[in-house]
C-alpha cells in the first residue's frame, strides 16, 4: 500500500509547546493528533496511511504588542 503525504501548517508556539490539534486529511476527514513539545519544522507524523510533515504557518502581520512580546522572548534567549 502506498503512503500519501501532506503538509501540516502550525504556529511557532504549537511547535514549541506542543498540544492537541485538529487536522484535515487530504480525503477531507478530520481528526486530532498530538504535537509533541519542541517539534521541529520538517518533523513527520503518521496518521493511518498519511505521512504528515510539520511546516511553520506563515505570519502575515504583527501588531506592536506582538512585536514587543517576540522581542522580549528573543532578549531572554528564546
Amino acid at each position: 500500500m502506498e503512503t500519501e503525504s501532506s503538509k501540516m501548517s502550525k504556529s511557532l508556539f504549537t511547535l514549541l509547546l506542543g498540544g492537541k490539534v485538529t487536522v484535515t486529511l487530504p480525503s477531507g476527514v478530520k481528526g486530532k493528533i498530538t504535537i509533541p513539545p519542541l517539534s521541529q519544522v520538517g518533523d513527520r507524523q503518521r496518521v493511518k496511511d498519511i505521512d504528515l510533515e510539520l511546516v511553520l504557518a506563515e505570519i502575515e502581520e504583527l501588531d506592536d504588542n506582538q512585536i514587543r512580546a517576540i522581542e522580549s522572548l528573543r532578549d531572554i534567549g528564546l
